[in-house]
C-alpha cells in the first residue's frame, strides 16, 4: 500500500470515528455554503428535525421561516456579519419548527472555513430538554419568590396587628405595677410585662431576619463618632449589669479617628445584641466591650474592630458550630433562667456579613465567651475629635446661659453647607414641632422620639455640647425628674436660636 493510500485510509478511518462520535453524542453535524446554497448535514440532523436536507440545495429564506418569530431577528443578523466576514464565528441559541411543526431548542456553534470562504460549517446541539428543565426551575422560583413575599407581608401584617394591642398591654401594665406593689398580684403583673416584652422582642426579630432573607435590608453610610456610641451603649446597658452585680467595661485600644462612615444604627443593633446576650448569661465577674480601629492612611480606609467578652456561662463546643443558626440558643439550665428568641445571634452575623465583616467566637463552658468583630474598608475622616464645655450642673439641669452651645470648630471644620441645610431641615420639620409640643405638655412617647431624633445628629456629627444636652435628657426621662425636665426642654431654644443663625 502506497503513501498515499495509507494516508487516504487514515483520514476516512478518522472520518467515521468522528461520524460515530457525532452520532453518540447525538450531535448535528451541519455545512451551508452561501453561494450554492448546498445545505449538508449528518444522520443526526435528520433525526431530530424530521427533514431530510443531505447534499440537496436548500434556501436560506425557507430555513429562516421556520425560525421562531421572537429568534429571526438575532438569527438574521448573526448569519448576515458572518456572510458579510464582519466576524468570524457565529454562536446562538434559537428555536426552529421541525417536520412536526413543533419547535425544538438549538445551541449553534461554527465558523466560516478558511479554504472555503463561503462556507459555514459547525454542530447544533438540540437544547430542548434543557430549556424545559430551566424553564421549570425558574417557574419554581418565581412561585418561591412570590410564596416568600407572602410570607414577608404576612409576618409584618400579623407584627403590626399583635404589636398593636401589645404595647397597649405593657402600658397597661405598668399603670398597674404603680398601684399594686403587694404579693401575688405584683408578681402576677411583672410576668405578664416580662412575657409581653419578650413577644415583643420575638416579633421584632422575626422583621429583621424577614427584612435580610428577602434582601430589603440596606447598609447606610452615615458619619459615627464611635466614642460617643460605645458611651451610648454603656448609658444603656449599665443599669442592667449593675441590678445583676457585675461590672461593665468599655475599653478603647487604640486611636480612634474623629468620625468613621458606616452604618450607626447596624453596629448598635450588633453591640446591643452581644451585649445584652453577655450580661444575660453573665452572674459573677463582668462583661468588657473593646474597640479599636486599624487605618490605612495611605486609602483614607480602615478596619473596625469590636470584642465582646464576658465571665459567663460560656458555650459547649458542640454548640458554637451551630449557635448562629436562627432559634439556637444556649441555656444551660433546665428551668430556662435565661429567656430569649434565639434570633440575636443569627441577625447579628447576617448583618455583619452585609456590612463584609467577620465575627469569630471563642468559648469555654463556666469560663465565658469572646465574641471577635472584624469590619474592614471603613472610610474615616482624619479631623481631630471636637472638644466641647460639658454639662456641670450636680442637679443635672441643662447649663446656664452664658454657657457656650457649640464650639468653633463643629461649625468650621466638620460642616459643609450641605451638612447644615441637613440639619437645619431636620430642625424645622421634626424637633422644633416636638419641641412645642413638649413645652405645651410632656409627654415619654414625644420625648423619646425628640431625644432619638437629637442622637441621630449628634452621631452624624461631632456636637459635644448637643450629645451632652442629650445624655442628661436621657437620664431626666429614666429617673422620671419632671421639673429638670421642663428646664431642658426651655433651654432647648438656645440650640434652635444657634442653628437659625449660624446654618
Amino acid at each position: 500500500m502506497t503513501n498515499e493510500l495509507k494516508k487516504e485510509t487514515q483520514i476516512n478511518n478518522l472520518k467515521d470515528k468522528i461520524d460515530f462520535l457525532l452520532t453518540a453524542g447525538r450531535i448535528s453535524f451541519i455545512e451551508y455554503n452561501f453561494k450554492t446554497d448546498i445545505f449538508d448535514c449528518n444522520q443526526v440532523f435528520n433525526e431530530i428535525t424530521g427533514y431530510n436536507f443531505n447534499n440537496t440545495p436548500l434556501d436560506l429564506n425557507w430555513l429562516i421561516s421556520r425560525i421562531h418569530p421572537n429568534n429571526i431577528e438575532l438569527f438574521k443578523s448573526e448569519i448576515n456579519k458572518i456572510k458579510k466576514n464582519y466576524k468570524k464565528y457565529l454562536e446562538l441559541e434559537f428555536r426552529m419548527l421541525n417536520a412536526e411543526n413543533k419547535y425544538i431548542w438549538f445551541h449553534f456553534h461554527g465558523q466560516m472555513d478558511s479554504k472555503q470562504p463561503h462556507v459555514l460549517t459547525g454542530i447544533l446541539n438540540d437544547i430542548t430538554n434543557n430549556k424545559r428543565l430551566l424553564n421549570e426551575l425558574i417557574n419554581a422560583r418565581n412561585k418561591s419568590i412570590n410564596a416568600n413575599e407572602l410570607k414577608t407581608r404576612f409576618v409584618a401584617n400579623i407584627s403590626h396587628e399583635i404589636r398593636t394591642p401589645m404595647n397597649a398591654i405593657l402600658g397597661f401594665t405598668g399603670l398597674l405595677k404603680n398601684h399594686i406593689k403587694d404579693a401575688p398580684l405584683s408578681n402576677y403583673i411583672s410576668s405578664i410585662e416580662s412575657s409581653g416584652k419578650t413577644l415583643l422582642k420575638l416579633i421584632n426579630d422575626l422583621l429583621d431576619i424577614e427584612k435580610i432573607n428577602s434582601g430589603k435590608i440596606e447598609i447606610k453610610k452615615e458619619k459615627v463618632n464611635l466614642d460617643f456610641l460605645l458611651d451610648d451603649i454603656y448609658q444603656t446597658f449599665i443599669l442592667f449589669a449593675n441590678n445583676k452585680g457585675i461590672t461593665l467595661d468599655i475599653v478603647k485600644q487604640s486611636d480612634i479617628p474623629s468620625e468613621i462612615l458606616t452604618d450607626t444604627l447596624k453596629i448598635k443593633q450588633i453591640l446591643i445584641n452581644l451585649t445584652n446576650n453577655a450580661i444575660k448569661f453573665t452572674d459573677k465577674g463582668g462583661v468588657k466591650i473593646e474597640y479599636s480601629f486599624l487605618a490605612d492612611k495611605h486609602h483614607n480606609y480602615g478596619t473596625l474592630n469590636l470584642i465582646i467578652s464576658d465571665t459567663g456561662i460560656g458555650i459547649p463546643l458542640e454548640k458554637q458550630k451551630i449557635i448562629f443558626e436562627p432559634f439556637i440558643q444556649e441555656d444551660l439550665n433546665s428551668n430556662r433562667q435565661h429567656e430569649g428568641t434565639g434570633l440575636g445571634l443569627s441577625i447579628v452575623q447576617q448583618i455583619i456579613t452585609l456590612m463584609g465583616g467577620t465575627i469569630v467566637l471563642e468559648s469555654n463552658p463556666g469560663k465565658g465567651s469572646r465574641f471577635s468583630i472584624s469590619i474592614p474598608k471603613i472610610i474615616f475622616s482624619s479631623h481631630k475629635e471636637v472638644h466641647g464645655n460639658t454639662y456641670t450642673n450636680n442637679n443635672g439641669a441643662y447649663m446656664d446661659s452664658e454657657t457656650k452651645i457649640a464650639s468653633e470648630e463643629t461649625n468650621k471644620t466638620f460642616l459643609s453647607t450641605e451638612e447644615k441645610s441637613i440639619i437645619k431641615q431636620k430642625f424645622n420639620t421634626k424637633l422644633i414641632p416636638l419641641w412645642k409640643q413638649l413645652s405645651e405638655m410632656l409627654s415619654l412617647t414625644d420625648l423619646n422620639i425628640f431625644i432619638k431624633e437629637v442622637s441621630e445628629i449628634t452621631l452624624s456629627i461631632p456636637w459635644k455640647e448637643l450629645e451632652n444636652y442629650n445624655k442628661i435628657l436621657k437620664a431626666n426621662v429614666k429617673s422620671f425628674d419632671f421639673e429638670q425636665l421642663l428646664l431642658q426642654i426651655k433651654e432647648f431654644k438656645q440650640f434652635i436660636d444657634y442653628v437659625n443663625t449660624h446654618f
